[in-house]
């Protein structure tokens, strides 16, 4: 099961996640959509709203990562922010930030997706145009 977290966190296919641990493809799905990013994502969010925080220290934003690295299944801040604020689909949030390299914040994904939205919009050509059309929301 710590491989499947693993993966999953690392934004590995589900279909990978299932050949290369053993599980079935149905059962990984469960694990995946529900235990770690449903219940999992829950737990470390009941952690963070239990701890009394002076500030937000180290710890609370390593836990506040956390738990989006499970929800979504994503490995950096750029696929986070994508999945959080653009789409949440953590393969189209991969092949953005192929493109747009590693942001920090929204204003800066909104940059960076504005000045690569002709690169962005020609990969997500062959997929529904939902996500063209949401990209373009986001940088008016």
């Amino acid at each position: 099961m710590r491989k499947i977290a693993y993966m999953w966190v690392d934004g590995s296919p589900l279909y990978k996640i299932a050949s290369d641990t053993g599980w079935s493809f149905k059962d990984v799905e469960i694990i995946c959509m529900k235990t770690l990013s449903y219940d999992m994502s829950f737990l470390v969010g009941n952690i963070i709203d239990i701890v009394e925080w002076e500030d937000e220290n180290a710890n609370h934003i390593k836990l506040a990562k956390l738990q989006k690295m499970l929800k979504y299944g994503v490995d950096n801040s750029t696929q986070l922010l994508i999945c959080d604020r653009v789409v949440n689909d953590r393969f189209i949030s991969s092949i953005i930030s192929s493109f747009i390299g590693i942001q920090n914040n929204f204003n800066e994904l909104k940059q960076q997706l504005s000045m690569h939205k002709d690169i962005v919009f020609n990969a997500l050509e062959e997929y529904p145009t939902v996500f063209n059309k949401r990209i373009k929301q986001i940088i008016k």
